[in-house]
C-alpha cells in the first residue's frame, strides 16, 4: 500500500512470547506495513520525534532508534546499560528514558540522552522512589507518571520537572491518574475507574472528568490534530474519538491486523 501523504501511527505490540514489532498504519486506518519493525525484545513503549522511532526493550536493557519512514535500523542499542527501561519520550534533542536502577538510593530513575547521538547527558537526571510508568513534554516542562503499591493496587501520581534542570516544581501535580498523554496544555490520564480524563498541564485540575468512558486496561492513547487513538490492548484494537469532546468516532478504527498492542505514537503531519 502507498505510503500516506500526511502522518503515521506506529503500532506496538508484544506477545506473550515477548518477541515485538511494530505496524505502521495512516491516519485512516490503513495497514501500510504490519512488519514495520521487527526482532524487538520485551518491547514496552516507543516515540517518535521528526524522522527518528525509538522503542525501549526490557529484554538486554536498551532503547532501539530506527528510521520512522523505513522502519530500518539506525542504531538498534542506541542506548545500552539499562535494567528495566520503561517510559519514555522525545523532544527535540533530548531523549527521556524511566528505568530500574539497583545502583541508586531509590531504585527509579529518569535519564537524559542525546537523541541524535545517545550519549548520556544524565543518568541519573531524576531518581525518585516510585516507579515511572509514562512520560511527556510540553515546552520546558516533563511530567512523570509513578505507580506506587499500595493495599494490593497501583495508585498513580504524576509529577512536574523542569526539563532542562530536572528541578521539580510539583511532587503531586495529579494524584490518582496514570498520564497517557500530553497535548498543548492539556494532559490525559486514567483514573481507577478506568475512565480517560483531562487536566490542565498547568494546575493540574481537572478540566473534564471522565472525558472517554471506561476502557479495559492496559491502553495507550496518542493524540493528533482533533483525533484521539487509544489502542486496547485486551481487544486487539485501535478505537478512535475526538480530542475536544471525548465523543467515540469509531471503536474499531483498527482492527483484525494486530495482537497484543501496548504502546501507540502518531507522527507530526509531514
Amino acid at each position: 500500500m502507498p505510503r500516506n501523504a500526511q502522518a503515521q501511527l506506529y503500532i506496538l505490540q508484544n506477545n506473550p512470547s515477548q518477541v515485538g514489532i511494530v505496524s505502521e498504519y495512516s491516519t485512516k486506518g490503513e495497514l501500510i506495513n504490519a512488519n514495520f519493525i521487527t526482532g524487538l525484545s520485551d518491547p514496552v513503549q516507543i516515540a517518535v520525534s521528526d524522522n527518528a522511532l525509538f522503542v525501549t526493550n526490557n529484554e538486554g536493557g536498551t532503547v532501539g532508534k530506527y528510521d520512522a519512514t523505513t522502519g530500518g535500523a539506525i542504531n538498534a542499542g542506541f542506548i545500552t546499560g539499562l535494567y528495566v527501561p520503561w517510559a519514555l519520550a522525545v523532544s527535540g534533542s533530548s531523549l527521556f528514558v524511566g528505568d530500574y536502577s539497583p545502583h541508586t538510593e531509590n531504585n527509579y530513575i529518569i535519564g537524559k540522552y542525546d537523541a541524535v547521538t545517545g550519549a548520556t547527558i544524565n543518568a541519573s537526571f531524576i531518581t525518585g522512589p516510585s516507579f515511572p510508568t509514562q512520560i511527556a513534554i510540553l515546552g520546558n516542562k516533563l511530567f512523570v507518571s509513578t505507580a506506587t503499591p499500595e493495599n494490593g493496587r497501583d495508585v498513580y501520581t504524576v509529577a512536574k520537572y523542569d526539563a532542562t534542570s530536572g528541578a521539580l516544581i510539583k511532587a503531586k501535580l495529579i494524584k490518582g491518574a496514570n498520564l497517557l498523554a500530553a497535548r498543548g496544555d492539556t494532559l490525559f490520564g486514567q483514573v481507577n475507574d478506568g475512565s480517560v480524563s483531562r487536566y490542565d498541564a498547568a494546575t493540574g485540575k481537572v478540566l473534564t472528568p471522565g472525558f472517554i468512558p471506561y476502557l479495559k486496561t492496559p491502553i495507550s492513547l496518542a493524540v493528533l490534530g482533533n483525533r484521539v487513538f487509544v489502542a486496547k490492548y485486551l481487544k486487539d484494537t485501535v478505537a478512535k474519538y475526538d480530542s475536544t469532546t471525548g465523543a467515540l468516532i469509531n471503536p474499531r478504527f483498527i482492527t483484525g491486523t494486530m495482537t497484543y498492542p501496548v504502546n501507540i505514537a502518531v507522527t507530526s503531519t509531514k
